[in-house]
């Protein structure tokens, strides 16, 4: 991602609590609309927020690439056809003397299979970690968002007292 689309989006999440309060209106349907705390507003965050989507499904991957890790390769197979006779200067095969089958495995050295295994695991706690840290990023720019909405309609309120008082 870069530097520009990060921004881009980082700004669009953390602003959008605010610009749907702007947009609704009053207090009282700002209120109705992200609840009475900012806590009531991160759980639908974090069930509509794309990056954290991809970073839960990346860490659902590396858990599963652990169950594969450390297993023996698939065999290989092979054919090979022998001693093949050509018919009177034609390109096509003749006679088939000898088919040859060979079935390869490859087996890993001592330590070699848990090696992996163990890899597999630091790469899914490293996946897992990561999704943690985007939801933790994603909850302060909401946060973030939402205090600041708090103190503009706190600004506006006052205001509106000084305004009141002195009339």
């Amino acid at each position: 991602m870069s530097a520009t689309a990060f921004w881009r989006t980082t700004l669009w999440s953390a602003a959008l609590p605010a610009i749907a309060c702007v947009l609704i209106g009053s207090t009282a349907h700002a209120q109705a609309a992200l609840g009475s705390r900012v806590d009531d507003f991160i759980p639908k965050v974090r069930q509509l927020n794309p990056e954290l989507a991809a970073a839960a499904l990346d860490a659902a991957a590396a858990q599963a690439r652990i169950d594969a890790a450390g297993r023996l390769p698939d065999p290989t197979f092979r054919t090979e056809f022998m001693d093949i006779g050509r018919r009177g200067g034609s390109v096509l095969p003749g006679r088939i003397d000898k088919i040859k089958y060979t079935v390869f495995q490859e087996f890993l050295l001592w330590g070699k299979r848990d090696l992996q295994r163990d890899v597999a695991r630091g790469e899914a706690d490293s996946a897992e970690a990561k999704r943690k840290l985007v939801e933790l990023e994603l909850v302060a720019r909401v946060k973030t968002a939402f205090a600041t909405y708090y103190a503009a309609h706190e600004a506006a309120r006052l205001t509106r007292e000084i305004t009141v008082t002195v009339r």
